[in-house]
């Protein structure tokens, strides 16, 4: 099956959604994947006298990369938007098996701020495809907001080549050191930037 939700703003998918029979009689089928190793657990009743049904949306799982947990957040946010239709497509057959709007979608999510999570795995997924040579990024936990800010830093220094922070030094200035003594005279110090330790992988960005 291909699950769809449409907006006026476009469509997301997720293509792979394998359904297994957990109830059916005269009146009700009941399909579920929750035999799947994806995030989104899909439950579908069709009622079959009323001619209608209900997708239930259950975030189950992480994404193992942050390509697959952004796809499936995307899901969610889009059957959050007001014009959203879900649609359920039989590949094999090319034929539509349900299509309702958002009355009848049921979504459960632990996510405080959808919107915003979604924002953070894009930078992440950016970041990510300009650093292949440290290796494939995983996700084993959600992202928390140490995780975001890391991310949020870096994504300014992969996208701008720089980052602005704030910081306070230390040092002591030696008798015979050369001050300089004009108004506006600039002192230059470098930094190496550590390596970081992010999703499974380190990377050094400067």
């Amino acid at each position: 099956m291909r699950l769809e939700v449409s907006s006026q703003n476009g469509t997301v998918a997720l293509p792979y959604i394998e359904f297994r029979i957990v109830r059916s009689d005269s009146t009700r089928v009941t399909l579920v994947n929750d035999h799947q190793a994806i995030p989104l657990e899909v439950t579908l009743d069709l009622h079959i006298r009323e001619k209608n049904g209900l997708v239930r949306l259950r975030k189950v799982r992480i994404g193992r990369t942050p390509a697959d947990e952004k796809e499936m957040v995307a899901v969610l946010l889009w059957t959050m938007r007001s014009s959203s239709r879900i649609r359920l497509i039989d590949i094999e057959r090319n034929v539509i098996v349900h299509e309702s709007d958002l009355s009848s979608v049921e979504r459960d999510t632990s996510l405080p701020d959808l919107v915003r999570y979604h924002e953070i795995l894009e930078k992440l997924c950016f970041i990510e495809a300009r650093a292949r040579r440290f290796g494939a990024m995983g996700l084993d936990r959600e992202l928390n907001e140490d995780d975001a800010a890391l991310i949020e830093e870096l994504f300014m220094i992969v996208r701008d080549g720089q980052v602005e922070k704030t910081t306070t030094l230390d040092f002591m200035v030696k008798p015979d050191s050369q001050i300089p003594e004009h108004a506006g005279a600039e002192i230059k110090l470098h930094f190496d930037m550590e390596p970081v330790d992010l999703c499974g992988t380190r990377n050094r960005f400067g």
